[in-house]
Parts: C-alpha cells; structure tokens; sequence
C-alpha cells in the first residue's frame, strides 16, 4: 500500500510496510517563463522538486511559485497543481 502525505512544506510518499518514506518533494510549483525566446527551448508548464531548482539555478527562466497547499488543506486553486505534482512523484 502506498502512502502519500500531503503536508503544507512537502510531500511525502512511502510504502505502509517502510517506517518513513521513500520520496519528500517540497509542496511547492514553479510557472517557469522565457527571459529571452532566442536563449531557450520551451519550458514545461510546471516544475517540481529536483526539476523546479534546475530550472531555477539556469537562471534563464523568470519562476512564478505557487504553494497549492495552505494551512494543511489543497486550496482549490491548488488541486491541479497537487496532480501533477503526485504524477511527477510516482511516474
């Protein structure tokens, strides 16, 4: 059984035979947006975790951060975000 817990500074998930788990990923989404057209190959949508501080150490990108989580509970503008984020996670 996997276990996935959604808390407001990250995301953890594990087996329920594993006492802590095996993935953390900060609950935060990164919107990367183009400096320059000429410099770049179109950017993904949304970054996560070890892709997000990619994105963001190139330095070629303005990011725009979203938390789809606030006081322990996905915001309803968040719900998206948590997917992909979820996906990013498991695939």
């Amino acid at each position: 059984m996997i276990i996935i817990d959604n808390g407001t500074d990250s995301v953890k998930i594990g087996s329920a035979a594993i006492d802590f788990p095996s993935i953390i990923i900060p609950s935060i989404a990164g919107y990367p947006h183009v400096i320059s057209e000429n410099d770049v190959a179109t950017p993904k949508r949304v970054y996560f975790g070890k892709d997000l501080r990619t994105i963001i150490d190139s330095k070629k990108y303005n990011v725009e951060y979203f938390y789809p989580i606030e006081n322990s509970k996905i915001t309803e503008k968040g719900i998206d975000e948590m997917i992909d984020l979820w996906e990013y996670a498991l695939v």
